[in-house]
């Protein structure tokens, strides 16, 4: 297999199938339908692990998109993001109550985000037409092992909160005291 390491990341290579992940021995080919989440674990010598991940729309984060393009006002703000460290098979009709959640994981979104086109290099899955999120844990934010996904959903949510979109990792993440995690969510229209 040809490869060439992805600049600043230990974990990932891209190969003319896609990217490969070496610690996860994941493919995921290039510019994939359904592999638009990125996570980005960050350590304290700055070296950085890829995780790749997909979602999908709820029933009630299409709602919110139709009333964005409609431009009435959204039923649900779908502010925060948080991780969880079980994840269900993921299906329309999902809500909070689906997913374990990790305490102390509610974070808002990244200043200026919600965004098109986020230019950031570690978002290896922007794009011009890229709808895009982005949640960063810093150092101190939790020490968490098991992280397999995560969720958007509104600030302080109840347990049975509505969702925009629940995602999976394409492997498991631990994020102790000392390093950081930016979690970025692309959303792309298909055109079918």
């Amino acid at each position: 297999m040809i490869r060439s390491r992805i600049n600043g990341f230990r974990n990932a290579y891209r190969t003319k199938a896609g990217i490969w992940l070496k610690d996860a021995d994941f493919l995921a080919p290039m510019r994939p339908k359904g592999w638009n989440v990125v996570a980005n674990l960050i350590l304290p010598n700055g070296e950085r692990d890829l995780v790749l991940g997909h979602n999908l729309i709820t029933t009630a984060g299409e709602l919110h998109y139709a009333q964005l393009i409609a431009q009435a006002s959204p039923t649900n703000a779908f502010g925060v993001m948080e991780v969880a460290t079980a994840v269900p098979t993921q299906a329309a009709s999902d809500d909070r109550s689906d997913y374990t959640i990790q305490a102390g994981s509610e974070k808002a979104h990244s200043s200026g985000f919600p965004k098109i086109n986020d230019g950031d290099a570690g978002n290896t899955g922007a794009g011009a037409d890229v709808y895009t999120f982005k949640a960063e844990y810093v150092p101190g934010d939790g020490a968490w092992t098991g992280l397999l996904g995560g969720i958007i959903t509104n600030a302080t949510p109840g347990a049975s909160e509505p969702i925009l979109t629940g995602f999976d990792f394409s492997g498991t993440l631990a994020k102790d005291a000392s390093t950081a995690l930016t979690v970025w969510v692309n959303h792309a229209p298909t055109g079918v």
